[in-house]
C-alpha cells in the first residue's frame, strides 16, 4: 500500500519539477548574459523518463511537462511537445536495443539531442525566412548550450535517480513505513 503512494507522489513530484524546470528556463536564462547558458533541464528529464519509465507512464509525464513548458514560453503550438516526446522515444528505443543507459551515453544522448534540436529550430527559422538570424543564433548559441547540457546531465541524472531510489523503486516501502510493526 505504501509502495503505491510513494509511486503515486513521485509522480506528483516530478510534475511540480517540471514546473520549477519551465518556470526557471523561460525567466531567470531568458536575459543577456545567462541566455548563453540555459540549461534544457526537461530535455535530460526526457531521457532519463526514456531509460527509466515505461512508455505509457513516461509520454504521459512527457506530454504533460512539455505543455507546462509551451505554456511558459513563446515557442511555436506543439514544438515542446513534439520536441520532448521524440526525444524520450529516442531514449527508449535506445536504452532496449543498443545502448545500455550509463554515465557516458546519457552524456552523449544528451549532447546529441540538444544539437539536433537546435537544428530543428534552424531548420523551422529557414522554412520562415529568417536563416540568417537562425544561423547567427546557431553559432552563437551552440558551444555553450552544449557544454551546459553536459554537465548538467549527471548532476541531473543522479537527484533523479536518488528521487526514484527513495519514492519509486523504495523496496524497504511494505517494512519501513508499516504503520502496525510497532504493535
Amino acid at each position: 500500500m505504501y509502495r503505491n503512494i510513494l509511486r503515486n507522489l513521485n509522480f506528483v513530484i516530478y510534475f511540480f519539477i517540471a514546473l520549477a524546470i519551465a518556470t526557471v528556463q523561460s525567466t531567470i536564462f531568458g536575459y543577456f548574459p545567462l541566455n548563453y547558458f540555459q540549461p534544457d533541464v526537461l530535455l535530460i528529464l526526457a531521457v532519463f523518463m526514456g531509460f527509466r519509465r515505461d512508455v505509457l507512464e513516461g509520454g504521459m509525464y512527457i506530454i504533460l511537462a512539455s505543455m507546462v513548458l509551451e505554456a511558459h514560453s513563446s515557442a511555436g503550438k506543439n514544438f515542446f511537445l513534439t520536441t520532448y516526446l521524440y526525444s524520450f522515444l529516442v531514449a527508449k528505443i535506445m536504452s532496449r536495443t543498443v545502448v545500455v543507459p550509463d554515465f557516458f551515453s546519457s552524456i552523449g544522448i544528451v549532447v546529441a539531442l540538444s544539437f539536433l534540436k537546435r537544428l530543428g529550430i534552424l531548420a523551422l527559422l529557414g522554412m520562415q525566412g529568417h536563416a540568417e538570424n537562425g544561423v547567427k543564433h546557431f553559432l552563437i548559441y551552440l558551444v555553450p548550450g552544449i557544454l551546459v547540457q553536459a554537465a548538467l546531465t549527471p548532476l541531473c541524472f543522479s537527484w533523479f535517480t536518488k528521487l526514484d531510489l527513495r519514492t519509486y523503486k523504495d523496496e524497504h516501502a511494505e517494512d519501513e513505513y508499516d504503520i502496525n510493526k510497532g504493535f
